[in-house]
């Protein structure tokens, strides 16, 4: 299982390689309620918010493993999303 530790970080480093990219995601994550709230994905940046997204509705509502599950997506799960699909790779070197 993979957690997201800091969903506005990872936000930012998505936002930063897309700066087109517009998304707004709604997290709640029981676990850590600091987390929860909405993210805004606009212009290279991201905005987190514990209110809302003002008039607009969330493009998703997510939880943490939802979150992750989106982050390290395969490409066909990445077109639905708006985030860029890519699964991460751990290359290993036992003695």
């Amino acid at each position: 299982m993979v957690r997201i530790t800091d969903p506005a970080a990872a936000f930012g480093i998505i936002a930063k390689a897309d700066p087109g990219l517009r998304l707004t995601v709604r997290l709640t994550d029981e676990t850590l309620p600091d987390q929860s709230g909405v993210y805004v994905v606009s212009g290279g940046s991201v905005r987190h918010s514990d209110t809302g997204c003002g008039p607009e509705e969330p493009d998703l509502y997510v939880t943490p493993d939802v979150l992750a599950a989106m982050m390290f997506s395969s490409n066909p799960v990445a077109a639905v999303t708006g985030l860029p699909g890519g699964r991460p790779h751990f290359s290993l070197m036992l003695d």
